[in-house]
């Protein structure tokens, strides 16, 4: 037998054996969702926000383009168009009492409401906004860690990334800048947010005002959440899981997707201790004993999943073709 082609066809036969396999562990269950509410056909939906079990509000919008905030009074049924931009997409919303809140976009704007949505103004950062207009990106997240105390962090194009608090409710405000984005937010101690985005990590601590980089490299982190059990979770746009059990000083991964799928996770939720992550081409993934273990999951013909929030035992999550989808059992 001629010995370089015997070791060519065992080549081939290890190759195809592999790529069976990694298909085999790409093959995701199918779900139902409970429910599915269209908020208007073919717009982006970045978030959605809960008054109450009956009203909800919904944000959207194409970058640099325009931006939309929706809302509902029957729990998603029908929607109401209540604000547009036509300057800059919606990216976030958040609420520090029943009927203030604000929504955060393009080019570092902010826009407040104090009526719960029914209308918005526009929020001006004053001098707090950087002179070079480079510096002015997306406000991709906002925390409230009390009723003076705000945050909120942003990015744009993997690029410049900012972080910006107040500790007076929006009288003076600082601002720090770093070298990439920022795309998520979490308080995991009441002085201290752990901030996440484009190949690395962040801790700001209330007492000391000091900003701290983590040891986490060379991913794009786009979603972080706190367990109950104290530990954070985030995913990535590279379809990975991490866990720190150090508040973001320390990271371990949980979960890869194979490089077949391209799939990039954009948010992750948790009920008790099941986590829901979605993410591109109708994929999620779902852990119920607090990410120690992933289950595959994806919805047949669905859009892109944007984001999702969990409430009342549910998951409600929001796609790049204007829709809500509902989740129950998973």
């Amino acid at each position: 037998m001629n010995w370089p082609s015997f070791r060519n066809s065992i080549c081939l036969v290890i190759a195809i054996s592999l790529f069976a396999f990694s298909c085999k562990k790409e093959k995701a269950e199918e779900l139902q969702p409970a429910a599915v509410y269209t908020v208007e056909t073919g717009v982006r939906i970045n978030d959605i926000a809960f008054i109450n079990d009956s009203v909800w509000l919904a944000c959207g919008g194409i970058r640099n383009e325009y931006g939309v905030i929706y809302k509902t009074y029957d729990a998603g049924a029908s929607w109401r168009k209540v604000f547009t931009t036509h300057e800059s997409s919606i990216y976030t919303l958040e609420w520090n009492e029943q009927d203030n809140g604000f929504a955060g976009g393009d080019f570092l704007r902010l826009w407040q409401t104090k009526d719960a949505g029914e209308t918005w103004q526009f929020y001006w950062l004053a001098d707090q906004v950087p002179i070079n207009e480079e510096d002015r990106p997306a406000i991709r997240d906002i925390k409230f860690a009390s009723d003076s105390i705000w945050y909120f962090c942003g990015g744009e194009n993997l690029y410049k990334g900012v972080f910006y608090h107040t500790e007076n409710a929006g009288t003076t405000w600082n601002f720090i800048s770093v070298e990439n984005e920022l795309r998520s937010c979490i308080q995991v101690h009441t002085d201290v947010l752990v901030m996440v985005g484009h190949g690395g990590t962040y801790d700001w601590n209330q007492q000391t005002l000091s900003l701290e980089r983590s040891d986490f490299r060379n991913d794009y982190m786009t979603h972080v959440i706190k367990l109950d059990g104290g530990s954070i979770l985030a995913c990535t746009q590279q379809g990975k899981v991490y866990i720190s059990p150090t508040k973001g000083r320390q990271w371990s991964q949980r979960w890869s997707t194979s490089r077949i799928s391209n799939t990039s996770w954009n948010a992750l939720a948790n009920r008790w201790n099941e986590v829901l992550v979605v993410g591109t081409y109708g994929r999620l993934l779902f852990s119920s004993n607090a990410g120690n273990t992933w289950r595959e999951l994806s919805f047949a013909e669905m859009d892109h999943l944007l984001a999702v929030k969990a409430r009342n035992g549910r998951f409600y999550i929001t796609t790049s073709q204007g829709k809500v989808l509902v989740l129950d059992q998973v």
